[in-house]
């Protein structure tokens, strides 16, 4: 059987240890088998066998390339081991082969391992149900092609198709495929629809696609380029789209049609590939205009130098205008704005178009008069759309001005004439006609003021030997008693003629001033400047309060504002002093400024207050716990934690001090305080704190009489000017602090007190001194200080009925000044110190606190003092208990003077006083609007946190009243 077939495999096979497979030697293989294996063997084309119930892989020579480096180990091998790797795709297939179908696949891919790594793989094959003797299916007898290669080239072909696909529609340039003589849109790239306005084109005709285009020679081209095979390239051609709104779009394109041919040379369609070059082609367009437009001008002053009468300039800037732009009509006249009507001299119109010489009212044509006396220009393209012509329409066209353009002609006086441009029909004007309008109307201005000038001036000339005396005396009475300053200067920059006025403003006598160069009197910061003002001038442009700084004789400035006419090289200038206007301009600003910054921190002081009152709840709580605490277990009195907490309640305490000192709402004591007798002895205290490296300095003028102000507050504000000095000298230096009287101070009573803090520190920058006063706000490294030391003594000032002054020079020095009010009042003696311990306290107190941690403490805190307490949350509870019988045995309320409810502190005390007479009331508070009013009408009211002495002093104090 082997021999017989030849072959490689033949011999392979023949020589294969069978005995050791399911099939067994072949002298025993059934003759089914045998015939099989032979037609295999002999066949060129690529086949196999699975054979038995082991399904032994067998196959011929043409099979060997498809097994890779399985071969030739698959031989022998169970089929679906020697497939391994495609398993689950082949047992299927081999199930319904082994069932009795054939089967047979054009396509079919596996991942086959056959050169060491997974690889694709495609087959055409079929497999067959190979049968035995007895008519069972024994074994699958299968033929294939391998059609891998070809599998991946047609891949990697549509692969490169479509990326040249994705390239055309992402393409800058427009790209279109037509197919058939119809030219049926076969594909469009993106910018191709964005250039035809997004329309439906695929399988669509141009003609059917493109109704819009029809007449514009298109179609015809298509038509030829299919027709001949001839490609046709175009420049800049021109195509207009009719868009949905119906407004023509109109695009410039370059672009080619190039055939498409089929196998056999037929043109079968067009390739159609161009760039919209539209913004190109305007740009050039504009370019031509904008040269036509620059030459019309220059024939424009062609014919101004020619013409001498101001109407016949008028009637030739109309004429060209006219002409150039294609309107009915054209013309220059003057304006009246108070009888609002124009004069016209003479017009250009179109053939068929009337003249409109003579005297119109504007009102009679709508009410746009208004827009041209604040010098708008006024332009609609059809009256019957405009709301300033509606009413008027019908008047505007029977002139044959139903599209128009007024350009306002202004001078220093306002508006005085008018160029205009009228169309019968409604007409859009573009940007490039209007500046186009707009430049012709200023050459117009410019021509006819020179030309009435000079008539003027010829006039004047012709009369000038019966006037020349009278016109010199009233000339020489102007020029010597004008308190103006009166200029000629040449435009080389020399002083030709001053009047007297210089030495009055300037301090300069004439002689001094004239043949000399103007820059030399000129604030050297403004040359620059005024040489280009003389310049402009000099060109007859005449400049209108032009203003600079001229250097007085005694080195000081003055603002100067100007006035200028030109005549050939000679400028007559006058310059009025407003020195004084912008001083007060100045200080007008600095007073807007300080408002401002004063709103600013009055804002600031009601945010802190309201911080400050819940702040000094939570201190009252741990101060009064901490002296229960302390009294309570005198063991634990030199605990150093208990030390700790205690340092930290006074600092909390001081901190809010500081915040309702900024805010103004802190409970003060004003009282007549002699600083004579009292900074000696703050002196030693400042200068313990100050340290060695800081020299202190006190002056006190002996006649400053006392002052009035919260004593404690006094001190503290004192304390915190002189830290902030020792801050702002880290090397040493010398502190001064200087009190006097102030003289001429503005006020009814003695006067002010005036307390200067001065350091040679490093100093504040100016920009920073507007905000030194502001809360938590610090001109010091992080770390060193709180930001609340100059806020502490501005809130102080402000509420003592004082001021807070503040100047420095960087790198020299920082001086703050506290003004106080004096008070004639006489100054108490020292208060003796208190000695001995204090009785307890042996009374009925009603204690009114709606918070209930601060209520809680407090309470405990007098009735370890020996008071007997009941705690009420609010002032309706207390009136209540008060008209009870129990309420007769109270001997003093205590309460908050914030509280919620209709009933404040104040009030509860109020009615107190009405209805207990002589029950006296202590008030309570960490923070409230109400305090100043308790405490102008008598009431004392204690700030939070109070101290539990303090407190419990304050209790025996008004138990006693």
């Amino acid at each position: 059987m082997f021999e017989r077939a030849g072959g490689a495999m033949a011999a392979l096979m023949a020589g294969h240890d069978w005995a050791a497979t399911p099939l067994g030697p072949p002298s025993g293989w059934p003759p089914s088998l045998k015939t099989l294996v032979g037609v295999m063997l002999a066949s060129t084309q690529p086949m196999f066998m699975a054979w038995g119930p082991g399904q032994v892989w067998l196959y011929n020579d043409a099979f060997v390339p498809i097994l890779g480096r399985k071969h030739p180990a698959a031989l022998g091998q169970p089929a679906l081991q020697v497939w391994g790797e495609a398993r689950e795709a082949l047992q299927p297939l081999f199930d319904r082969v082994f069932s009795g179908e054939a089967v047979h696949m054009e396509d079919f891919s596996l991942m086959l391992d056959r050169h060491g790594r997974l690889e694709e793989a495609h087959f055409a094959f079929s497999y067959t149900p190979a049968r035995d003797e007895q008519g069972e299916v024994a074994g699958l007898f299968g033929a294939c092609i391998e059609t891998t290669r070809q599998v991946l080239a047609d891949r990697r072909q549509a692969a490169a198709q479509e990326r040249q696909r994705r390239l055309f529609q992402q393409a800058p340039g427009f790209i279109a495929i037509l197919h058939g003589p119809q030219h049926i849109f076969e594909f469009v790239n993106d910018a191709y629809t964005r250039l035809v306005g997004h329309r439906d084109l695929i399988g669509r005709s141009v003609r059917d696609a493109f109704p819009d285009v029809a007449g514009q020679g298109f179609f015809e081209l298509l038509d030829q380029v299919y027709a001949t095979g001839r490609r046709y390239i175009a420049a800049q051609v021109p195509v207009r789209f009719r868009g949905a709104d119906a407004v023509p779009d109109e695009h410039y394109l370059d672009f080619i049609y190039e055939p498409i041919l089929d196998e056999t040379g037929r043109v079968e369609g067009i390739f159609v590939e161009g760039h919209d070059v539209t913004e190109a082609c305007q740009a050039q367009a504009e370019l031509r205009a904008n040269e036509r437009r620059q030459a019309l001008l220059v024939e424009l002053d062609d014919r101004f130098r020619d013409l001498s009468e101001p109407a016949d300039l008028s009637f030739a800037a109309a004429e060209l205008l006219g002409r150039s732009l294609g309107v009915s009509r054209a013309g220059y006249g003057t304006i009246d704005p108070v009888a609002e009507t124009v004069v016209i001299e003479r017009d250009w119109n179109a053939p068929g178009i009337r003249s409109l010489a003579g005297v119109l009212h504007l009102r009679d044509y709508g009410s746009y008069i208004e827009d041209l006396k604040r010098g708008e220009t006024v332009v609609f393209a059809d009256a019957e759309q405009d709301p300033r012509t509606q009413a008027n329409a019908a008047a505007l066209k029977a002139i044959s001005a139903q599209s128009v353009v007024n350009m306002p002609v202004t001078e220093q006086r306002g508006l005085v004439a008018l160029l205009y441009l009228n169309h019968a029909a409604p007409r859009t004007w573009s940007t490039e006609e209007l500046g186009f309008i707009r430049q012709v109307a200023e050459r117009t201005r410019t021509a006819v003021a020179r030309r009435r000038a000079e008539k003027d001036l010829l006039a004047l000339t012709a009369s000038l030997e019966r006037q020349v005396a009278e016109r010199t005396a009233e000339r020489d009475r102007v020029w010597q008693n004008s308190r103006d300053l009166l200029v000629v200067v040449g435009a080389d920059g020399i002083l030709r003629a001053v009047n007297p006025a210089w030495t009055a403003i300037l301090g300069h006598e004439p002689h001094e001033v004239v043949g000399r160069s103007f820059l030399e009197f000129v604030w050297p910061e403004d040359a620059v400047r005024t040489q280009g003002g003389l310049d402009e001038a000099a060109h007859d442009s005449d400049l209108t309060d032009f203003e600079n700084r001229y250097r007085h004789r005694d080195g000081t400035p003055r603002w100067i504002s100007w006035h200028t006419a030109a005549e050939g090289e000679l400028v007559f200038a006058y310059g009025r002093d407003v020195t004084a206007q912008k001083a007060q301009a100045r200080a007008l600003q600095q007073a807007e400024e300080a408002l401002r910054q004063s709103q600013k921190l009055e804002a600031m002081g009601q945010l802190t207050g309201g911080v400050a009152h819940d702040f000094n709840n939570l201190l009252a709580v741990v101060s009064n716990n901490l002296y229960l605490h302390r009294r309570l277990s005198p063991a634990c009195h030199d605990s150093p934690q208990l030390a700790a907490i205690a340092r930290a309640t006074e600092t909390g305490a001081r901190l809010t001090r500081q915040l309702l000192a900024f805010a103004r709402r802190q409970a003060i004591r004003p009282e007549a305080i002699l600083l004579q007798r009292e900074l000696p002895e703050l002196r030693e205290v400042l200068q313990a704190t100050l340290g060695g490296q800081v020299e202190m300095r006190l002056e006190v003028a002996p006649d400053t009489p006392a002052l009035k102000a919260d004593r404690s507050e006094l001190e503290l504000a004192i304390i915190n000017l002189a830290m902030n000095s020792r801050d702002a000298m880290p090397e040493g230096g010398v502190l001064s602090i200087r009190v006097r009287p102030v003289a001429g101070a503005a006020t009814d009573g003695p006067g002010l007190i005036a307390i200067e803090v001065a350091d040679t520190g490093h100093g504040i920058a100016p920009e920073l001194l507007s905000r030194v006063f502001e809360p938590f706000f610090t001109t010091k490294e992080p770390g060193r200080g709180t930001g609340l030391g100059l806020s502490q003594v501005y809130g102080f000032a402000s509420q003592a009925g004082g001021r807070l002054e503040i100047a420095s020079e960087p790198g020299v020095s920082t001086t703050v000044t506290l003004l106080l009010p004096a008070t004639g009042e006489a100054v108490a003696a020292p208060p003796a110190a208190r000695t001995g311990h204090a009785a307890r306290l042996q009374a009925s107190i009603l204690l009114v606190e709606d918070n209930p941690e601060v209520g809680t403490t407090t309470r405990e805190l007098l009735e370890a003092a020996g008071c007997a307490v009941l705690h009420l949350g609010n002032g309706e509870q207390a009136r209540a208990h008060l008209l009870s019988p129990q309420g007769r045995g109270v001997d003093l309320v205590l309460s908050d003077l914030v509280m919620p409810g209709p009933v404040s502190g104040v009030a509860l005390a109020r009615w107190v006083g009405e209805s207990r007479p002589g029950l006296p009331v202590l008030l309570a508070t960490g923070y409230s609007r109400e305090m100043a009013v308790a405490t102008e009408q008598g009431y004392t009211v204690l700030q939070k946190p109070v101290t539990p002495q303090a407190l419990i002093d304050a209790v025996r104090t008004a138990l006693r009243r």
